[in-house]
């Protein structure tokens, strides 16, 4: 018999998020990117400091309206790779997930689409998980100011990202 997997309780609305982004890539009305980079200042896609996910993802507007929540490439500030590109906490049980990566970009999803997927012994909620996801900017071929993804014959494609899981004390 399947449990609901929000009524046991695992949803990650009570997870904060830090992004080292101060811009993302815009999308149009179906999250195809329109190829514009904009600034995350002042917009609900600000997460240059901690922000819990449950605090702006149900408010009325456009920007997570189109995705139903974060859906998101935003854009990495320069960085050392030794310092991380984006980080996921749970104040609660002290959880922590790192990221670190040397891709231009970084994807946030909340599990906006997840409610009624069948998981192992479990139907998952919306918002049961996030993602993440380091890459190149999404339909860079299509736009030619996007950092490029051609690699010609011949040539090798090398990229790292590394994840660090541990407990902080709040």
């Amino acid at each position: 018999m399947f449990q609901s997997w929000q009524e046991a309780g695992a949803q990650i609305l009570d997870h904060e998020v830090r992004i080292s982004a101060s811009h993302y890539t815009e999308s149009d009305e179906e999250l195809i990117p329109t190829g514009k980079i904009s600034p995350v200042a002042d917009t609900v896609l600000d997460f240059t400091d901690f922000h819990l996910i449950s605090e702006r993802i149900f408010m009325d507007n456009p920007l997570l309206k189109v995705a139903k929540g974060y859906d998101h490439n935003y854009v990495i500030d320069p960085h050392s790779i030794q310092q991380p590109v984006a980080e996921a906490r749970h104040i609660l049980s002290g959880r922590r997930l790192q990221v670190f990566s040397d891709q231009p970009g970084i994807q946030l999803y909340t599990g906006n689409w997840l409610g009624g997927v069948h998981g192992k012994g479990v139907v998952y909620s919306d918002f049961a998980g996030l993602c993440l996801e380091t890459q190149h900017f999404p339909d860079t071929p299509h736009h030619p100011g996007f950092p490029t993804t051609i690699l010609i014959p011949g040539e090798t494609f090398y990229s790292k990202s590394s994840y660090k899981i541990d407990t902080v004390k709040g």
